[in-house]
Order: C-alpha cells, then structure tokens, then sequence
C-alpha cells in the first residue's frame, strides 16, 4: 500500500506532488546508489499496513541519498522522517514534521529519527505535535547539523504515558544545533545519554519543560547523563519543571 517507493539504485525527481492516504510508507527510499531530489511536496496520512507494522511518512535507508525543499511530512504514524544505515544521507530545508502519531501498539509516534550511522542536514525545520519524541539522534556514527530548528508540543507515548521528549542524542551520536527553539515538551527538552554522545549548542532557547504525564515527575531543561559530552553557548532555559541544566 506504498504510495511512492524508489529503491536499487533508482533516481527520482518529485515537484508540486501530494502523496496521501497510503499504507505502511508514504515515500520510501531505498538501497545503495539510490537518490531522490523532492521539493514542493506533501506527505500525509499514511497508515499502518495490513499486518498493523509501519504507517511512517518518509522512510530514508541503507546508504541512499534524499535533499527535500518545501517539504510537509504530517498526519502519518510511527515515525515522520526516518532516516537509517551508513551511508544513507538527507538534506532538508523548509521542511514541517508534524501530527505523527503512536504505532498500533500504542509506541513511537517519532518526529524525526536518525539513526545507524546515517546524517541528517536539516535547516528551517518545524517538528512539533508529534509523540514519545521529536528528534531522535541514535547510534555511533549517526551524526545531525540542525539549524534554524524548531522543535515543540511533544506529547507522551500512548503505550505508557512517558517520555515526551523535545531533542534526545542517544550512545555515540553527535549533534550541531544552532538557532534553536525547544519548548512545551515533555520529561526532556534536550538529553544528551551515553560515552561518545556530543551535543554543541548555540543560540539556543529551551522553555516551557513539563514533567512526564505518567507519574509527574522530571521536567529538565537540558540534561546530559552516563558520559556524554555537551557544549551549551548563547542560551535560555527557563520554566522547566524540574531543573534548567542538570547531569547525572
């Protein structure tokens, strides 16, 4: 029930193109050598297939390349952007991730995530109203530069009612983040876990933290924990529920 899939090495060229209402992937791409070039384009209401898996909007991997301009990635389930696998590379400007919502098991709900080893380049970005986690920065190798980013109102998982977070850069990511506004989310606006893990911030605004729905408590600005390694220059944290900046 795809709606468009580019795979083995395949090129595709996507302008002014709506593609909705679709099953377990709205854009998939996919397999080394394998690019897509997509500007002007909507990506919305994808459902889980058949066997309840799946329902994401853009699911990037296994060392392809994708550059999106003027892109809206809203109203699809699991993950919004996924991005996957050494090698596997995306360029995104002007792009609005949004309304992603949990997995049939009541999981997930991702705004963007990266993760394998792949890199993200992400400029004027708006991910907001999506669940368990806006932007997810996973795995040694794995590396994201966000700038002009936005990043909010990231609600609790369905499963359990944790989780929340605004920004999370989990064992050996790293992560640039310049010109960012992270607000109204929940447990973490920004967490940097793991050995390896690095996470160089500036002119950065974190406000607005609420604790986790499930038990009400935590609510931290910024926090780093178990070895990581964060760079905070040029910012504002305030109204967090629990701390502004704190490690553990």
């Amino acid at each position: 029930g795809r709606g468009v899939e580019v795979q083995g090495g395949a090129q595709l060229a996507l302008s002014r193109v709506l593609v909705e209402d679709n099953r377990d992937h709205g854009l998939i791409v996919d397999g080394t050598g394998t690019s897509v070039e997509a500007s002007d384009l909507v990506v919305r209401s994808t459902r889980e297939a058949t066997d309840g898996r799946g329902g994401r909007g853009v699911n990037v991997q296994e060392g392809t390349h994708l550059a999106l301009s003027r892109v809206l990635v809203e109203d699809n389930r699991d993950h919004g952007l996924f991005v996957n696998g050494t090698g596997t590379s995306v360029e995104a400007t002007d792009i609005v991730v949004r309304g992603t919502r949990e997995a049939s098991d009541g999981t997930l709900g991702r705004g963007v995530n990266v993760q394998g080893g792949a890199h993200l380049a992400l400029s004027r970005a708006l991910v907001e109203d999506n669940r368990e986690e806006g932007l997810v920065v996973s795995r040694t190798g794995t590396s994201v530069e966000a700038t002009d980013v936005v990043v909010r109102g990231t609600r609790e998982q369905a499963s359990d009612r944790a989780l929340g977070r605004g920004i999370d850069v989990e064992p050996g990511a790293q992560l640039a983040l310049s010109r960012a506004l992270v607000e109204d989310n929940r447990e973490v606006g920004l967490l940097a876990n793991g050995t390896d893990t690095s996470v160089e911030a500036s002119d950065l605004i974190v406000r607005d933290t609420l604790p986790r729905a499930s038990d009400g408590a935590f609510g931290a600005g910024v926090w780093a924990q178990s070895g990581a390694r964060v760079i905070v220059s040029g910012a504002r944290i305030e109204r967090s529920h629990m701390v502004g900046i704190g490690s553990a």
